[in-house]
């Protein structure tokens, strides 16, 4: 997305590739049934062997961060239109 902000005049190749992240993260990362999400999975979007839905940092910080990181980019990108 960040990629986006920056080259999206020339290109859509990162705004295409953020929504199939999102679409990725979304489908297998997110639990919609009990919140919060998965920080690893593998390729198959299947729960990585070992790992639980997150920890300390990334509950208290991470997660909540990146959101507002994303939410900030998209209300940029909108402005530009």
């Amino acid at each position: 997305l960040l990629l986006h902000g920056r080259f999206g005049q020339e290109t859509d190749r990162y705004w295409d590739a953020f929504l199939r992240q999102w679409e990725f993260i979304d489908r297998f990362q997110i639990d919609h049934r009990y919140g919060g999400w998965r920080a690893r999975v593998t390729r198959d979007g299947t729960a990585a062997a070992g790992e639980g839905k997150g920890n300390a940092w990334t509950e208290s910080y991470h997660q909540a961060r990146s959101l507002f990181n994303v939410s900030q980019a998209l209300k940029e990108a909108n402005a530009k239109l």
